[in-house]
This record gives structure tokens, sequence and C-alpha cells, in this order.
């Protein structure tokens, strides 16, 4: 047999709990001294993930190595692989000049920026084998965008631009056929932009 006092706890509880409950479904309580506590959550809140950096705190990176463009269905890709001043940089994009219109011979141009490890809360890392400063930048470009352009253009700090040139659209073709003349494989950065699609 159970122990009084242990009886009558537990009566309690039942209580409380059957009190709640009638308070819950907006019908009267039983009696007025019941004392609800607010409990706090059992799992703590999960972090808030960590926020993309603004363009103003992203810098070049040193080199590129190469580009590679691949067709989407609503336009290019455009993937350029380069080399940051040593290692850790992360967060790499492409970052449209001019507005993102082409410039004045008709390229759409672009720079490989990334973030240094000190925005990321670490110290400056050393500056490594080529392998470990490696950074690749991916940036999706819509059709529209690409409409009359002459080809894609990456700078860097160092050297001279990585470019790839689209193959000139034949005149006599209907205009689907020009505006599916533009879209490139890929091919490597050189000071004369390779000539792609075509």
């Amino acid at each position: 047999m159970a122990h009084p006092r242990l009886i009558r706890a537990r009566a309690a509880a039942l209580a409380a709990a059957f009190g709640a409950a009638l308070a819950a479904s907006g019908c009267e309580t039983i009696s007025d001294n019941v004392d609800f506590e607010v409990l706090e959550p059992s799992q703590p809140e999960a972090p808030t993930p960590p926020a993309r950096l603004v363009d103003a705190q992203l810098a070049l990176i040193d080199s590129i190595e190469s580009l590679e463009v691949g067709t989407t269905r609503n336009g290019v890709l455009l993937s350029a692989f380069g080399s940051a001043p040593r290692q850790g940089w992360f967060q790499p994009a492409l970052r449209p000049l001019n507005d993102g219109l082409p410039g004045p011979d008709g390229f759409l141009d672009f720079e490989f920026v990334a973030a240094p490890p000190e925005l990321n809360g670490g110290a400056a890392l050393p500056v490594g084998a080529p392998a470990q400063r490696r950074v690749k930048a991916v940036r999706p470009i819509p059709r529209r965008t690409l409409s009359g352009a002459a080809g894609l253009r990456v700078f860097a700090a160092q050297g001279p631009p990585a470019a790839l040139r689209f193959a000139p659209a034949d005149p006599d073709a209907p205009d689907a056929e020009r505006s599916r003349a533009a879209p490139p494989r890929s091919g490597p950065s050189g000071p004369s932009p390779p000539t792609i699609g075509g």
C-alpha cells in the first residue's frame, strides 16, 4: 500500500493537471488557488546562421587560373578558379562590374573576390601551397543578360584578366538560331580570349 503522503501528492498533481486542462479548454477551474509556472523550452534555440558578408568586405583574389562556362536552362553558369593570397579565404564570388551590363567592348566583366580569414574571426593563416590557396567561384548568368554580349571577362588583383569570347552569330540565321549561338562550354584564360560556341 502506498504511503499517505505519496497519495496526497499524486492527488494534488492530478487536480492541478485537471484544472489546467479545464482552464485551457475555457471551462471554469476547480480551484482559484492553483498556481501555474511557465517553463523554459527544454531544447536550446538554434543558433542564428552567420550573415553573408557584404560586398565591401570582400577583396580581389591574387590571380585567375581558368574559367569554365556551362549551359543552363536559363542561360550559362560561369565558374572561375583562382589563387588567394594565402590559406583560409572564404565566400568566393564573381562580382559584376558596370552594373552587370556589357562594357564598351561588349564584354560582361566580373571581379573575382573572396573574404580574408580575419573576417571569419580567425587569425591570418600562412601562405601555404598553391593547392591550399585555390578558390572557386560560380555565378549563373541569365540569357537576357547575355543578349548582345561579346563574351565574359574576370579580373583579379594580379595578372591579365581571364576571358571567353562568344562565337559571332550567323547574320543569315533565323533569330532562334542566333540566340543559341552564344552559350559557351569552356576555355582557358589568356591574353587573347578563346572563341567559344558556334
